[in-house]
């Protein structure tokens, strides 16, 4: 009896199972085909569906023509919660895959379907318990997921808010008529949703496809037979499950499923994709399964008051206010923004080229916005094209700042001086960029200075496509470049010194690189151009590791190469599970694996400018890979921000916020220990709220720069002392000649100090002062610690003995 009874129950987890599992496959799979074949078979499969269930379930001639408006209505709902989500920036519609945008939009329609699908009238328990499941589904979409982001609280309010204004709106209706109680409803509703979002998908989506990479590899065969066999026969086997429920349990409970697939399926996304449920994810299900129960109970729990609804809300919307909360900052994290100076990408302006005060206001200005955003680092390209964004005798100041190379701004300063100093002042990081080979950037050589070593030893260069380089291959050009990076190090207080994916040049359709000559001539002792090659680049990067050491050792060297290193196809036993065109191993010559494992570079920043789930490249993917062969440095990872305001990217980038789920991502793998953000002027435009969801969320507290960890030894700083308050101020004694800047911490007066936590810290400064005037200071606690020049922290000196 009892068996015979759970049948139903069993048939419906067994048609989302179905559903879920085979929406998720068949989307997936449509992705890799050619735009126009990929909107034709989605068509075909669904009519194909939607006649086979008609005649299935024998409701196709039940079809009453005057019920058509009323359908109409009901499939417009989901193409305008897609259009009101994506139009006003919720953050709901984030997934580079069509199965994610449904989960994420039918929760919004659950309680209006409630009105064709409930016998008698809707009852107070059926509205708490939507809303409650509706909540739930929502908490599990957004809290803890490296696939959402909710972005900011008004987007949350006006997506919970639509769904308690139609649950409203359903308990004022008295009578459901007859013949809306039956199993057909499923259907009309679908037919007639999905006749209705024809031209919806059209003018919405199919831009959006348009814009999508054809893979030309794709073996089309097998995917159209897995479209066909999981679009088409597997959804038939769901909705007949469906229907042997709807007629053993009752429509109610069932439809009331029907609702909430999205939670199966979301269920199934993270008991397939996920290694580690968080705890949310844990509580979000627990809420689902009691608005569920709450549907199906006969006795009302609470009468419908103003003020018992009114206290629902709030206990709702608290939840959700909880769940944003748990994103905590860790205190030592990178957060680092890339200024791009090649072809005036961030800095300076184009129209400010030659004027030395704008420049220096362009650039106060972004420091003070990076400062509020609680950024500690910036990477400031001072060397992109063997030109000088600053004082060198050895290389002509660059024309991308005075308009003409080797001639300085109408009032000569020291760009990459001014950048150290003001960026110092704000306690901000400066790692120095530099172009190893590059010479020209789309110009030719007659733009160049005549004093550019170019024209003094032309033999060290080589053309390849429409840009000069130096040969790698030359002992002349590492020890060129190692004085280069030396005269830095030496002359200005810098932080770190930074090369990007630039090494060997990108490789341009089948020409060859011209550097055949040079490896006949020195070969060194290798028969293989491309280990010549690699070893070219392996001893300058080791050559260059030691020049900074022995100037600075405090000074760390970081490499920010492509995000591949090397396809599994290419390397079965260490390469990542990706099919990228270009791989540093094989076509940039840049070993970065040896680099890290020898303890040559001191931190590496993968460029993984490509979207969670992407076919070729996944984000998560290559994470994962690289926090697994980090080696001996520390691990950040480079976002491609900027594509935020490309309107020709991948619809992931144009779908808010890549950025935020792939910071969500770096959050579960404990060796990323931080992020750079390329590059800072598109990205200071706020493109899709990116920084609301940084300052409010990610970088919502101070962050102190991570200690390497090949620090060969323990540089311990000491503190600071004589910590005193006078006149609304703050001061201390420095005590050690490598500090770098201070912490100032605040805690509530009557609590054991927690030096770990991050929101206690109060400020950062260069100066063994502080002014707190303004600040109630009669229920807290201060304490000063000292961060020295390699990234460590001393003991706290505590104020304690003060009066008011």
């Amino acid at each position: 009896m009892i068996m015979k009874r759970a049948l139903p129950f069993i048939a419906v987890t067994i048609a989302m199972i179905i559903w879920g599992g085979s929406s998720i496959a068949s989307k997936q799979a449509l992705m890799v085909l050619p735009p126009l074949t990929m909107v034709s078979l989605r068509f075909a499969c669904a009519i194909v569906l939607m006649l086979c269930v008609g005649l299935l379930t024998g409701s196709l001639n039940r079809l009453d023509k005057k019920d058509l408006p009323l359908f109409l209505f009901t499939g417009f709902i989901q193409p305008f919660a897609y259009y009101i989500i994506e139009s006003y920036g919720l953050r709901a519609l984030a997934s580079p895959t069509i199965a994610e945008v449904e989960l994420s939009t039918e929760p919004l329609i659950a309680p209006i379907l409630a009105y064709f699908i409930i016998k008698e009238k809707i009852t107070l328990n059926n509205i708490i318990g939507i809303l409650i499941s509706t909540a739930g589904v929502l908490l599990m979409i957004f809290v803890g997921s490296d696939n959402f982001e909710i972005g900011s609280p008004w987007g949350f309010l006006l997506l919970f808010g639509a769904v308690m204004i139609a649950a409203i709106y359903s308990i004022t209706l008295k009578k459901i008529p007859e013949k809306y109680n039956d199993y057909s409803t499923i259907f009309y509703v679908q037919l007639f949703g999905f006749m209705f979002f024809i031209p919806t998908f059209c003018i919405v989506d199919l831009p959006h496809l348009l814009s999508h990479p054809v893979l030309t590899n794709a073996d089309w065969t097998k995917v159209i037979l897995s479209i066909g066999y999981l679009s088409i026969f597997a959804s038939i086997v769901a909705y007949v499950l469906f229907c042997y429920a709807i007629r053993k349990i009752g429509v109610t409970l069932t439809n009331t499923f029907n609702n909430i697939r999205p939670v199966f399926t979301a269920l199934i996304m993270l008991l397939l994709f996920h290694e580690h449920l968080p705890w949310q994810k844990w509580v979000a299900m627990l809420i689902v399964i009691v608005g569920l129960y709450i549907c199906q109970l006969k006795k009302p729990l609470l009468s419908f008051s103003k003020n018992k609804a009114t206290i629902f809300a709030l206990v709702i919307i608290s939840v959700f206010s909880f769940s944003q909360s748990l994103t905590a900052s860790p205190k030592r994290e990178m957060r680092a923004a890339w200024i791009a100076t090649v072809a005036n990408i961030d800095w300076p302006k184009q129209e400010h080229i030659g004027n030395t005060e704008k420049q220096k206001a362009d650039m106060i200005s972004m420091l003070n916005r990076l400062q509020a955003l609680h950024f500690n680092t910036v990477i400031f390209q001072v060397r992109p094209t063997a030109d000088a964004l600053y004082y060198s005798d050895l290389e002509p100041f660059s024309h991308w700042v005075s308009g003409k190379q080797g001639i300085k701004n109408d009032t000569c300063y020291d760009p990459l001086e001014f950048v150290v100093q003001e960026a110092h002042k704000r306690c901000i990081d400066v790692h120095v960029w530099l172009n190893p080979y590059r010479v020209t950037n789309k110009f030719d050589t007659a733009q160049m200075d005549s004093s550019h070593i170019f024209f003094k030893h032309k033999e060290w260069f080589w053309k390849y496509g429409d840009k000069w380089y130096f040969d790698p291959g030359l002992d002349q050009t590492r020890q060129w470049l190692c004085k280069i990076v030396e005269d830095i190090v030496h002359r200005y207080d810098i932080d770190a010194v930074h090369f990007d994916d630039y090494f060997y040049p990108y490789p341009i359709g089948g020409k060859p690189l011209p550097d055949r000559k040079t490896f006949e001539k020195y070969p060194r002792g290798f028969s293989n151009i491309n280990d010549w090659r690699r070893n070219n680049v392996n001893l300058v990067i080791q050559e260059l590791s030691k020049v900074i050491k022995k100037e600075k050792p405090w000074v760390e060297f970081g490499i920010s190469p492509f995000g591949v290193w090397r396809n599994k196809a290419s390397d079965p036993q260490r390469g990542s599970d990706t099919q990228a065109g270009i791989q540093n191993y094989d076509n940039l010559y840049a070993d970065i694996l040896l680099w890290m494992n020898r303890g040559w570079i001191d931190y590496v920043m993968p460029q993984l400018y490509w979207e969670i789930g992407k076919t070729v490249a996944d984000y998560k993917t290559l994470a994962y890979w690289w926090a697994e062969n980090t080696g001996l440095c520390n691990l950040y990872i480079g976002h491609f921000a900027s594509q935020l305001t490309n309107k020709k990217a991948a619809l992931a980038f144009r779908t808010p916020n890549e950025i935020c789920r792939q910071l969500r991502l770096n959050a579960q793998i404990p060796q990323i220990q931080g992020s750079a953000m390329y590059s800072s002027a598109p990205m200071l435009k706020n493109p899709q709220g990116i920084l609301d969801s940084l300052k409010n969320n990610f970088y919502a507290n101070y962050a102190l720069p991570p200690i390497r960890k090949n620090l060969p030894l323990h540089h311990s700083t000491l503190a600071p002392r004589n910590l005193q308050l006078t006149n609304d101020t703050l001061y201390w004694q420095q005590t050690d000649n490598l500090t770098a800047y201070f912490v100032v911490y605040r805690f509530p007066k009557d609590e054991q100090p927690d030096f770990d936590n991050p929101r206690y810290i109060y400020s950062l400064t260069r100066q063994p002062k502080i002014c707190l005037k303004g600040q109630d200071l009669r229920e807290v606690k201060f304490c000063i610690t000292a961060i020295n020049r390699y990234k460590q922290e001393s003991l706290p000196c505590t104020l304690s003995n003060y009066t008011y």
